[in-house]
């Protein structure tokens, strides 16, 4: 592949992503408040609100595996085929919210979708990628 073209992800590394943006809002319990962005570079920016193990906002960086790995997890993750809920996102327990910014592309926004399962499982996979033990949560 020559420099400057995409990965089209079926072969070789996966393509490359500028932004993931993960928000866990309250749901009037005690479950985890926080907003965590994954840069495309290896920058990460918490800030943890309430109900976490680090509140405030902290910042590192990602090793390139990690980064590859979140990529791929992108990949992976078939955001094309969730679909939105009927139900009234204000009584979801508690809200997520996904954003995922790739080269070339409009973001793509997920909350409220009818398999809360899946997003919540790649939710899951980027948290333990990006290093979020021991600022949101325990794993």
């Amino acid at each position: 592949m020559s420099e400057g073209h995409q990965n089209d992800g079926r072969s070789g590394s996966p393509a490359p992503f500028l932004r993931v943006v993960v928000v866990r809002g309250s749901g009037g319990d005690s479950s985890p408040v926080y907003s965590v962005v994954v840069n495309g570079d290896g920058r990460v920016l918490y800030k943890g609100r309430c109900f976490v193990v680090r509140e405030g906002r902290h910042e590192w960086r990602l090793s390139e595996d990690r980064i590859q790995a979140i990529a791929l997890a992108i990949q992976d993750f078939d955001v094309l085929t969730l679909r939105k809920s009927e139900s009234n996102p204000l009584t979801e327990n508690p809200r997520l919210v996904v954003a995922i910014k790739l080269p070339g592309a409009k973001p793509v926004v997920v909350d409220n979708v009818e398999d809360a399962e899946a997003l919540e499982g790649f939710v899951a996979r980027i948290g333990k990628l990006a290093g979020l033990h021991g600022y949101a949560h325990e794993l």
